[in-house]
């Protein structure tokens, strides 16, 4: 698909765009569509690789998702990490710390 040949390419999008139809939900006329147009956009000397794409692709991915999205699936210590202890007590009721502090006192 990353062929030079423009008729080529224009062949793959109509054929991707077929099976999109038939299953519309595989995100696979996206991408084509996204590359065919990159494609289109950039000078043909201009070097492109694979990587390039990809990175390119999961920065835009982020930048369109929520924070939650972002988030799900980390456990709770990754999506701390990076955060001192000030950032991670802001918000919460401080009974709740103190009520926790307590616990930990009468623990250990």
């Amino acid at each position: 698909m990353f062929a030079s040949e423009l008729g080529r390419l224009r062949e793959a999008v109509r054929q991707y765009r077929e099976r999109a139809r038939r299953n519309p939900d595989n995100g696979a006329l996206a991408l084509l569509e996204r590359l065919y147009l990159n494609y289109l956009s950039e000078a043909p000397e201009m070097a492109y690789t694979l990587e390039d794409f990809l990175q390119e692709t999961q920065t835009l991915m982020l930048e369109h998702m929520s924070a939650e999205e972002r988030l799900k699936g980390l456990d709770p210590e990754e999506r701390l990490k990076g955060l001192d202890p000030e950032e991670r007590l802001k918000g919460l009721d401080p009974a709740f710390i103190e009520a926790w502090l307590n616990k930990q006192r009468r623990e250990h």
